[in-house]
């Protein structure tokens, strides 16, 4: 029989709703769960004084937001405000703040940016450090409150690499790894108890066990762990008291790249051989668990990755999933679409559509022969298109600028929304809380500094499918080093 888990976890997927407009969403107390459309465009970034070398966490909003009378108006005040207000969010000064007193780094490599909680109330910040005399490397989370700019640390833990909010945002969840073996374990820290310790996750006969990705509605979360015999299953995990249902039977190879469908009632990822590390796209119903995966791309001669379903694809449509495939002889990229109202059995190949098949005038070269693939594939929150980054070989291997495309799988053809003339993309994510595909847009070649005239390292974008561009610039107005723009609220990296 389903555990409780389980029935609970796919209740509060199957009554997610993930339009692109901001929906009310029920939260576990009965309230209203909404992503304001202000705060769902104010940008968040890392930002370094260029003249003190302090570093803080900055937003970025519209000033003339409050002129708007409708959502929708407000929807696109980034694309259309005379000006933006910068502030700062935090004081990391070293002498006195305790995430940093010590001389720990502030957001280590491994944890770069300020992971805000879905609703852009809070952010989590990482510090990390290493015991002298014990020779350990440690890290600490912080939750901070935006609006009151409170600070809850969490106590230190060896080999600290990352935290992240539940999607209800209840529960913080610590990330590990163990630097001499490279294991892998989560504690959970309960944040409605203000006197709670993290406690780990420990699951009999797991060896590792990584986040793999959060539940709509729930605090429950995903979790790929791997057990003694060098098997990955995927479990789902309660925060609250560490246990575990199994929602996909453990199987050889590698697991990543996990995403929910809309219904939360199939989960698709990106799985590895375990001797070649060919990747294929498998997927899972989630309504018979513990299940196993069926293999949609094993007929293909090539490498398959990057599985993203169809946001907007709820109330009794079929799903669609998109996945991005390379052929293994000629490395030709190309982008498929699987449709239906039932999950392949595994017993003959699903029915797909290449969505890039023929000729592409607007790609670089016109085709997709000789393109490489350089982002992850992601639907814009109403479905209406799918974003991803391509580049000749010779630019990828030069690590020059790459086009970021919109396709329409209506029409089949690509258009470029942003290329090397704009700059040179790096992180490239959708707003949550926007009517209209508004793309964010990292340029990372460009400085952040006041002085960088015609370059702007934060970038919002129109990505229409229609070929008609805008791009603008967001201007600082201050000297800033900055670092991994991300949109406050609803945020669609981190987010279902």
């Amino acid at each position: 029989m389903r555990s409780q888990l389980t029935r609970l976890a796919l209740s509060a997927l199957a009554a997610a709703t993930l339009g692109g407009c901001a929906a009310a969403l029920e939260t576990a107390g009965g309230g209203d769960f909404v992503v304001d459309p202000v705060r769902g465009q104010t940008v968040l970034f890392v930002g370094t004084d260029a003249t003190t070398l302090r570093t803080n966490i900055y937003q970025v909003q519209a000033v003339n937001t409050d002129d708007f009378a409708t959502d929708e108006e407000r929807n696109a005040a980034v694309l259309v405000a005379e000006s933006f207000e910068v502030t700062v969010l935090t004081d990391f000064e070293a002498e006195t703040d305790p995430l940093v007193d010590d001389g720990a780094t502030l957001l280590p490599s491994e944890a770069p940016f300020a992971v805000p909680d879905y609703l852009g109330n809070r952010v989590a910040v990482v510090a990390t450090g290493v015991d002298f005399e014990t020779e350990i490397s440690y890290g600490r989370a912080a939750v901070i409150d935006l609006q009151t700019r409170e600070q809850r640390i969490a106590p230190e833990l060896p080999g600290l690499v990352g935290a992240r909010f539940t999607w209800l945002g209840n529960h913080l969840l610590l990330e590990s790894r163990d630097s001499e073996t490279g294991t892998a374990s989560v504690a959970t820290l309960d944040l409605l108890d203000p006197s709670s310790q993290p406690i780990p996750v420990e699951l009999e006969g797991a060896t590792s066990v990584v986040v793999a990705g959060l539940l709509p509605e729930s605090d429950a979360f995903l979790a790929v762990v791997q057990d003694d015999d060098g098997g990955s299953s995927v479990v789902a995990l309660d925060p609250l008291t560490g246990a575990g249902d199994t929602l996909v039977s453990a199987s050889e190879g590698g697991l990543g790249q996990l995403t929910v469908s809309p219904d939360g009632l199939s989960l698709a990822a990106t799985h590895s051989a375990p001797d070649s590390g060919r990747r294929s796209v498998v997927v899972a119903d989630l309504s018979a668990a513990p299940t196993e995966w069926v293999f949609m791309t094993a007929h293909l001669d090539a490498e398959c990755h990057d599985p993203a379903w169809n946001p907007a694809r709820v109330d009794g449509l079929d799903a669609q999933l998109a996945y991005a495939c390379e052929q293994v002889t000629t490395g030709r990229p190309d982008l498929f679409l699987w449709e239906g109202s039932t999950l392949p059995d595994g017993d003959s190949p699903p029915s797909m559509e290449t969505l890039t098949e023929g000729g592409q005038p607007a790609v670089p070269g016109s085709s997709m022969d000789g393109l490489v693939l350089r982002s992850r594939l992601r639907w814009d929150p109403s479905g209406s298109v799918l974003l991803f980054g391509a580049s000749s070989s010779e630019d990828a291997d030069l690590d020059e600028a790459m086009s970021l495309l919109v396709l329409d799988p209506l029409e089949g053809r690509a258009v470029p929304v942003y290329d090397g003339d704009d700059g040179n993309a790096d992180l490239a994510h959708f707003a949550a809380a926007s009517s209209e595909p508004v793309l964010l847009v990292w340029d990372r070649n460009a400085s952040g500094l006041e002085d960088s005239v015609g370059r702007h390292t934060i970038q919002l974008v129109a990505a229409s499918p229609s070929g008609s561009r805008t791009v603008r610039g967001v201007n600082l107005g201050r000297d800033l080093l900055v670092s991994y723009p991300l949109f406050l609220a609803g945020n669609t990296l981190l987010y279902p």
